[in-house]
């Protein structure tokens, strides 16, 4: 299995329910480590990212194997986050930022997943540099806040993109996801939108796909998104086909929330920029 390079802070993710509110460690790092550990995949996972050495941080990234490559910045404390299910849809609110990355080292795999504007442009392209694959997840990108912290969708730059194997970003992080699609289209830019259960949006070589997520619906959707990315990412190193990778991670999130083998394989459907317009 590839050296995977994870550039993503690290997170302290405070999760209410109608029912009750737990508070657990988060990141992206984190999900990919405990969904590939779940999923009995022998991976090496490294996270770059700004922590703050907190106990819930450090034990919770050694639990599911993932090494926390930077040391615990000094003054600093975790990024955190609210994450709100009481009304049914899913509301984040931004509570603490850590800090920037600063730190890249070579991999096999690159999945690139900020949670909130730690990585810069020239970040990103010392990362293109030292990694054979790199895999976009645009959350971080294009995420704005509001208010009191609400984090809303907003817009993302695709020039920085022209080199990824993928950018996988889902619909509730941009404010545009029709002009997305466009943009990737003519840059030719391999774009995954994904919108949880509905499942994604593929563009590919100037075609664009659909598929529906298999296996059960997860009562917390959290780190889902970044278990399909790492997902992604492995199959693309792996094995080249990049529409093969996609219905691999749909398949391998499905089996992550069953705790089960699935025998139903995901469709990839072709489509036409016209039905987009009625979802």
């Amino acid at each position: 299995m590839p050296l995977i390079n994870i550039y993503a802070n690290p997170t302290i993710d405070k999760i209410v329910f109608r029912d009750g509110a737990i508070v657990r460690c988060g990141g992206p790092g984190y999900y990919a480590g405990l969904g590939l550990k779940e999923l009995g995949l022998n991976t090496r996972l490294r996270v770059f990212g700004c922590h703050g050495g907190e106990e819930i941080v450090v034990n919770g990234y050694k639990r599911v194997g993932v090494e926390l490559v930077e040391p615990s910045r000094q003054s600093a404390t975790t990024t955190s986050f609210l994450l709100d299910y009481r009304g049914g849809e899913r509301r984040i609110y931004l509570l603490n930022f850590c800090g920037p990355i600063n730190r890249v080292e070579e991999g096999d795999v690159a999945v690139v997943a900020p949670v909130y504007h730690e990585i810069t442009y020239e970040l990103l392209k010392h990362i293109y540099e030292l990694h054979d694959v790199v895999v976009v997840d645009g959350q971080g990108f294009a995420r704005r806040t509001i208010g009191d912290g609400l984090v809303v969708g907003g817009n993302i730059n695709l020039e920085w993109f022209t080199r990824v194997a993928a950018l996988k970003v889902s619909v509730e992080d941009v404010s545009q996801p029709l002009q997305l699609i466009q943009y990737a289209l003519k840059r030719n830019i391999n774009l995954v939108l994904t919108r949880g259960y509905d499942g994604v949006i593929v563009v590919y070589k100037g075609r664009i796909y659909m598929a529906k997520a298999v296996g059960p619906k997860a009562k917390d959707p959290t780190g889902l998104g970044d278990i399909f990315t790492t997902l992604l990412a492995i199959e693309i190193h792996e094995n080249g086909d990049f529409l093969e990778a996609i219905t691999t991670a749909i398949r391998g999130v499905g089996e992550y929330i069953c705790k089960c083998k699935l025998d139903e394989e995901p469709q990839l459907q072709q489509a036409n920029f016209g039905v987009l317009n009625r979802l």
